[in-house]
Formats: structure tokens, C-alpha cells, sequence
């Protein structure tokens, strides 16, 4: 389990709280859960960008956007260069699918080379 206070840490991309990052191979796989403590306001506005996420992503997206978090989960510049918001992005804005389309997205949208 990770820790982070981001009221003093205030990461650019990330909300002002409190975070856990908890680590699991209770599955055959292995997971990171996020776990946040925020103010009311901050999680009204998240909750409302999550429902609206949902919204958006039919079932071919969701498995391609599981598909590439699974392939990517141990790459050593995931979370550090890239996130989770560039695999939705790219799986719902620019419709990619595979490892290697999005691997030409990461060089071409963010300019980071796998």
C-alpha cells in the first residue's frame, strides 16, 4: 500500500485529499485499487465526471480499455509518463484497440516512445 497527503503534495493532475494506492493478487491477475478521501465538493465533481464516463463507453470499449491496462499494467513508464486517462482517452476519443495502435498514440499524442 502506497500513501500520499495531496493537500501537500499537490500533483498537477490529481485532486487535493488524501490517497491510498492498495496493491492485490487476489485475482489471477494483479489490481491496484485507488482509494481517495476528498472533500464533498471535490467528489461531487468527480462522481459527476465518472457517471458521464460511463455513459460514453459501450462494451468493445470497456474490454479494449481493460485489454490495454492489462497489457500495460507492469510497463515501467506506466503511471509515471503515461496513465489511465490516456488509455481512456485513446480507446474513446481516437478509438484504439490494440497494443500497437496505442503505442503509436502514445508517440504521436504525447510523445513517448515504448
Amino acid at each position: 500500500m502506497n500513501y500520499r497527503n495531496e493537500y501537500i503534495g499537490r500533483t498537477e493532475r490529481l485532486p487535493r485529499g488524501f490517497y491510498w494506492g492498495c496493491y492485490t493478487n487476489i485475482t489471477a491477475s494483479a489490481w491496484k485499487v485507488d482509494i481517495w478521501a476528498i472533500s464533498s465538493d471535490e467528489f461531487a465533481q468527480k462522481h459527476k465526471e465518472i457517471q458521464e464516463l460511463k455513459a460514453k463507453v459501450n462494451p468493445e470499449q470497456r474490454i479494449a480499455i481493460l485489454s490495454l491496462k492489462k497489457s500495460f499494467y507492469n510497463h515501467p513508464l506506466y503511471r509515471k509518463q503515461f496513465f489511465s486517462v490516456d488509455i481512456y482517452t485513446a480507446v474513446l476519443e481516437d478509438k484504439i484497440s490494440s497494443e500497437d495502435s496505442f503505442i503509436t498514440w502514445l508517440l504521436v499524442n504525447k510523445g513517448i516512445t515504448i
